[in-house]
């Protein structure tokens, strides 16, 4: 059974306006062997606390995550601007596999045309783009987790320092 967090981390507004707009997210995982996982996620909330965050998974592409996770209620999610290549990592320690909600199709969307004006400048079609983000099933699948930890990682030399 997953640890509670020991200690409440909150994010800035300026993190929660970045991780809400159109950054990759890529969350990762491992098996009780410390086999990595990973799947790009194609969708973020957060509460309004900024303290619990909820991401989006296509099922397929994501199956040994959504494994580990279930498993382990351990979480690791990057968010990276491909434009400037900052980049957030958030932690979470109680992570937990739900199934979609009914607002998910939006929140989807929102996404989606977030990421496609991120790639836009850079010559990725918006086609493109959109396969990438594909959910091949009926629905998504989601991950919510408490944050446990926050941290720079934008290369450079503060990559690793914890946000305060």
């Amino acid at each position: 059974m997953p640890r509670p967090p020991t200690a409440s981390t909150a994010l800035a507004t300026e993190h929660l306006a970045f991780i809400g707009g159109g950054v990759s997210i890529t969350a990762g995982s491992c098996d009780r062997q410390r086999q990595p996982s990973m799947a790009r996620a194609i969708g973020c909330e957060l509460s309004a606390d900024g303290q619990r965050l909820r991401l989006l998974f296509c099922p397929q592409r994501a199956q040994a995550l959504l494994a580990d996770v279930a498993a382990s209620g351990r979480i690791a999610v990057a968010y990276s601007q491909p434009s400037t290549h900052r980049t957030l990592q958030l932690k979470g320690r109680d992570g937990r596999v739900e199934p979609a909600l009914a607002g998910d199709a939006a929140l989807l969307e929102r996404y989606a045309q977030a990421f496609v004006a991120e790639l836009a400048p850079m010559n990725f079609p918006e086609a493109m783009v959109r396969v990438l983000l594909q959910v091949l099933a009926a629905a998504p699948v989601a991950v919510s987790f408490t944050l446990d930890a926050a941290f720079s990682q934008t290369p450079g030399p503060g990559a690793g320092a914890r946000l305060p």
